[in-house]
């Protein structure tokens, strides 16, 4: 599982949190950000992990060509 990405404050990814630890399952952790705004660069490296609201997801992933 790679390195991933927690967006602060309090936002979607603490269900996911939850959600995978009631699976037994941990997400490496590597970096906190204040808010996805600050996102465009730092996703562009294939060794994290970012899992962003479906509106956000798809902006990136057109103006960035991601998968």
């Amino acid at each position: 599982m790679g390195q991933h990405i927690i967006v602060e404050p309090e936002t979607g990814h603490t269900i996911i949190k939850k959600y995978l630890s009631n699976l037994g399952v941990e997400r490496p952790l590597t970096l906190y950000i204040p808010h996805f705004s600050v996102l465009s660069e730092i996703i562009r490296s294939p060794a994290l992990l970012l899992t962003p609201p479906n509106r956000f997801a798809i902006m990136l992933a057109q103006k960035y060509n991601l998968q």
